[in-house]
């Protein structure tokens, strides 16, 4: 894994505030205070961190994983399991999975899109199935529904 984004994660896990969201998917709203929000197709991140491990990109679906707020040593407890996509069997951790969702948040927050960093307050991500053509490896280790 990567020398920079280890250091970022290990400033992240330190000094990062949880932040108070709402969201709705599937006719559900959820409000929670949380440390770490990942909203996915694929499994892996940065150099092999399964944060959403059980994701298929041509599901159809977001695979969504949310951290609500840990201490500092349980969130190295957790990054410890991320590699292993271990950290879903946590208290702390949920999983859903939808076609939409609708975040909103009471100020601008950080995020990254492809590694790219952003900042808003509002967040509409939903599923177009089937619109980005794929060459893969069918005998190599992959994610897809074949």
């Amino acid at each position: 894994r990567g020398t920079k984004y280890f250091w970022h994660i290990i400033k992240n896990i330190l000094f990062y505030k949880e932040r108070s969201f709402r969201s709705e998917s599937n006719g559900k709203v959820r409000e929670a205070l949380t440390f770490m929000k990942t909203i996915a197709i694929g499994r892996r991140f940065g150099g092999g961190y399964f944060l959403t491990p059980e994701a298929i990109a041509n599901d159809g679906l977001l695979d969504i994983c949310l951290v609500e707020p840990v201490t500092v040593p349980e969130r190295f407890r957790l990054f410890l399991k991320v590699p292993h996509g271990a950290h879903l069997g946590h208290k702390k951790v949920s999983y859903f999975r939808t076609n939409r969702v609708h975040i909103q948040f009471n100020e601008k927050v950080p995020h990254h899109l492809d590694g790219e960093l952003y900042f808003a307050d509002s967040f509409d991500i939903s599923i177009l199935p089937g619109k980005l053509n794929i060459i893969y490896n069918t005998n190599g280790d992959h994610y897809f529904n074949v």
